[in-house]
């Protein structure tokens, strides 16, 4: 009986020991969290095949055309946390700054088969992009933010056919995979 006594309280000693390794670890997870904008760090879109790739983990919150009685130029991916922007083609950065409407912004040219087109990624937390830096598709150039004329954590992604124009921008959807 002693035997099976001890054999009981190690268990349960084992059990208890387990158990707040556990509440110690999703503590700790939970503080993360909290101090990411409640959802951790997302991780970057896997590079997908093709000439474009997703340029921010999330679902699309406001797509391309009409809304709200006018025309929204872009495609609104939002996530809450930490979330990585990255380049969705090959180019080379020719804006990045902060603009009152568009927040921290950048703009990289790409040339794709002989045809130029621009994507610009709106309203980042942060850019790690300069003017003149080369980025390869999936690269990471920021952080998904509010700045500028934005209400909540998002990316506003567009599309230009050549180099960007004020409203000439293209659907990306079927071009980039959204």
């Amino acid at each position: 009986a002693t035997l099976r006594n001890d054999a009981a309280r190690q268990a349960a000693e084992a059990a208890a020991k387990a158990a707040a390794e556990a509440a110690a670890k999703a503590a700790a997870e939970a503080k993360k969290n909290a101090a990411n904008g409640g959802s951790g760090t997302t991780p970057a879109p896997q590079v997908s095949s093709g000439n474009f790739t997703r340029p921010a983990a999330g679902r699309i919150s406001s797509g391309y055309g009409g809304r709200g009685g006018g025309f929204h130029y872009g495609v609104d991916i939002a996530q809450a946390g930490t979330v990585p922007i990255v380049a969705a083609a090959d180019g080379q950065v020719y804006v990045s700054h902060y603009s009152p409407s568009y927040g921290n912004v950048v703009y990289i040219l790409h040339n794709i088969n002989g045809q130029m087109y621009t994507t610009v990624y709106a309203h980042m937390q942060s850019s790690s992009v300069g003017v003149g830096t080369t980025v390869t598709k999936g690269q990471k150039i920021g952080i998904m933010g509010n700045t500028g004329d934005s209400h909540g954590q998002h990316l506003h992604f567009e599309l230009y056919r050549g180099q960007w124009s004020f409203h000439g921008a293209i659907n990306p959807n079927g071009i980039v995979p959204l």
